[in-house]
């Protein structure tokens, strides 16, 4: 009976996904992270480290706020509201970026 009911999920994702264009879908996904709140905890490996990082997303009238956060190693904060960045560093260091940025950090 499980199976059954995990069978009719995918039938019906599946189905979903492949009504819209992938164009489409990849623009849809594009404004859902820009336009949502969303907060979670991303683990982030190289070859031979590993961090995990905070991060919170929101828009607070129309305004683009995040927050990146080091949850290991030294402790670090990226903050991005609209165009301005400001990076909190270890040993009390700050840096403000007041141009352009990219979307998203």
């Amino acid at each position: 009976m499980r199976r059954l009911v995990l069978l009719v999920l995918l039938a019906a994702v599946s189905g979903a996904a492949r009504a819209d264009d992938p164009m489409a879908m990849l623009v849809k996904m594009r404004e859902a992270v820009r336009s949502a709140n969303y907060a979670g905890v991303i683990v982030y490996r190289t070859q031979d480290r590993l961090e995990t990082l905070r991060v919170i997303h929101g828009v607070r009238d129309g305004v683009e706020v995040e927050r990146v956060q080091a949850l290991t190693g030294a402790p670090r904060e990226v903050v991005k509201r609209d165009n301005k960045v400001i990076c909190l560093l270890p040993k009390e260091r700050r840096v403000t970026v007041d141009r352009p940025t990219p979307k998203g950090l």
